[in-house]
């Protein structure tokens, strides 16, 4: 229950986890604003399935290599996507 609450602490105010921080990248919603609380909620339930069961997973494994964004099942449900921040700092100092 802890690990739930910081996840959706972590994702609906900072758009990551410190994980995530640590290798540059956040989870957006698709007007490239961090998530509400039910939608890290949500995309948190998402990311729990697919951890524990193997079908789902398998299900995000082949939507992440299909989708341009490599969005997993659980972005394309709620209509998020995981960005890399370093490469989107780079390719604004160009």
């Amino acid at each position: 229950m802890i690990s739930f609450i910081y996840r959706v602490l972590t994702l609906s105010y900072g758009s990551a986890t410190l994980g995530m921080l640590f290798l540059g990248i956040e989870i957006r919603d698709a007007q490239d604003r961090p998530l509400a609380p039910l939608t890290a909620a949500l995309h948190t339930v998402g990311f729990y399935l697919s951890s524990l069961l193997t079908p789902v997973q398998l299900i995000s494994f082949v939507t992440m290599l299909a989708t341009s964004n490599g969005q997993s099942i659980t972005d394309l449900v709620l209509d998020t996507v995981v960005i890399n921040k370093r490469a989107t700092a780079l390719t604004n100092l160009n």
